[in-house]
């Protein structure tokens, strides 16, 4: 049996795509084995689970695709994702006919194949029907999986908002549903994380990514994010699902700058920016705080020395005298 992957951001891909009604393997081109594959991917090719974890992609391709895979891998390095008509064969030996997605991602520094393989009848009646609010067996499955579903029109307004999303946004589906997704990003940089990766599917059909995700009364955590294109039955853009997987691990967000205090110049006495215990505002106020810390100090000396010789010529003097 193969070892499997114990990172917290494999399982959460993992549980992501376990109920996707697509087949999905991801593959790890370094340890040369797929490390994920879901239950619709067990049907569609009839091996075990077990099996497939054991295989490469050239013992599940017909061999005329087989021997395109170094083509294919070259333009999913190149462009990112590559989606073209792909032939598996089953383990009975029988060809299907599948439409391949494929998309490269990096995982705790592996960088995986992301492959979605659609057989006729299974692609677009997903993405259409939750569109429209009509999907409630395919949203249904989706929910069970306790991740977050959320469902955009092509306008990037809600039109879907499940219990899971409710519970980790902290805001209610009465709230969120007929608003526009952008309205919910508060800050700048929540912003411009879900325009990147709503901007994805213009290049491609599927993706995973990982984003940090801010509820409402919590701090901000990782979580692994799978889109789906949203196509009409002319195939036009007509939406966006996501389908989300809270990581565990809390986001590392950069520390936020702290503000430097405000000192007066040792020198001049004018306000600077600075946190030393002496700070100039200028080279010259530098130099001239040490040409007078100098002198200060000789004429210290001198005043020591000459106090030393009257005392030892027993001369007395008073503190008040000149």
């Amino acid at each position: 049996m193969v070892e499997r992957m114990l990172s917290p951001h494999f399982h959460s891909l993992e549980q992501l795509v376990a109920n996707w009604p697509d087949a999905v393997l991801v593959f790890d081109a370094e340890a040369r084995r797929y490390l994920i594959v879901n239950v619709a991917a067990v049907d569609l090719l009839g091996y075990s689970h077990d099996e497939l974890l054991g295989m490469l992609p050239a013992d599940l391709s017909h061999p005329d695709d087989a021997d395109g895979i170094p083509s294919v891998i070259e333009q999913v390095e190149r462009d990112g994702s590559v989606r073209r008509p792909w032939r598996a064969v089953r383990k009975d030996g029988t060809v299907v006919q599948t439409e391949m997605t494929l998309t490269r991602c990096r995982i705790d520094g592996r960088t995986v194949s992301h492959g979605i393989f659609r057989t006729a009848g299974t692609g677009s009646s997903l993405p259409r029907e939750a569109a429209n609010g009509h999907a409630e067996g395919h949203l249904s499955l989706l929910d069970q999986t306790g991740l977050t579903v959320v469902a955009l029109d092509r306008h990037g307004v809600i039109t879907h908002w499940n219990a899971a999303a409710t519970e980790v946004y902290g805001l209610a589906a009465s709230e969120a549903i007929g608003r526009p997704v952008l309205d919910l990003a508060h800050t700048d940089e929540a912003r411009a994380e879900v325009t990147s990766l709503m901007s994805q599917h213009t290049s491609r059909d599927e993706w995973v990514s990982k984003m940090v995700i801010r509820p409402r009364h919590a701090g901000p955590i990782e979580a692994m994010v799978t889109g789906a294109v949203i196509r009409s039955e002319d195939g036009e853009f007509d939406g966006l699902l996501f389908v989300t997987a809270p990581l565990d691990t809390a986001a590392r967000l950069p520390a936020p700058r702290m503000r430097r205090a405000k000192v007066q110049c040792a020198a001049c006495g004018r306000e600077v920016a600075g946190t030393m215990r002496r700070k100039y505002c200028s080279e010259k106020c530098r130099q001239w705080a040490y040409y007078h810390r100098h002198v200060d100090a000789q004429r210290a000396r001198s005043r020591e020395r000459h106090e030393r010789r009257r005392a030892d010529d027993g001369d007395t003097v008073s503190p008040d005298s000149p």
